[in-house]
């Protein structure tokens, strides 16, 4: 999720750093539920909880769906996911390309 170059370590305050540059950030300044999405996937990643990662409990426990949601009937955290991938990469593009540490959402994982 947070991750530096291969073969580098990355600590926990490093990871919160990135994490809320990006929040602070242009590219982000006016998108709170993607802002809101970002930081549940980045701390359930800092905190070890990666595998609880389903598409139902994102959709449910960040993006407010209701209980009964279902993934297979709605794509809301799948295009959002997207939408949030292309974000980062605007932003590593247009505002912190020598970024040291970067926030990262790998395709085919939340």
């Amino acid at each position: 999720m947070v991750g530096a170059h291969v073969g580098t370590e990355v600590g926990v305050d490093e990871k919160i750093r990135a994490l809320e540059e990006v929040l602070q950030s242009d590219t982000f300044s006016r998108t709170e539920r993607l802002k809101g999405l970002l930081r549940f996937l980045c701390e359930a990643g800092i905190e070890g909880r990666e595998s609880d990662l389903t598409e139902y409990t994102i959709g449910v426990m960040a993006l407010g769906r209701p209980q009964d949601f279902c993934p297979l009937e709605d794509s809301s955290v799948r295009s959002r996911v997207h939408e949030l991938r292309q974000r980062l990469e605007k932003y590593y593009t247009l505002e912190a390309s020598s970024a040291p540490v970067r926030v990262e959402l790998r395709k085919g994982s939340y």
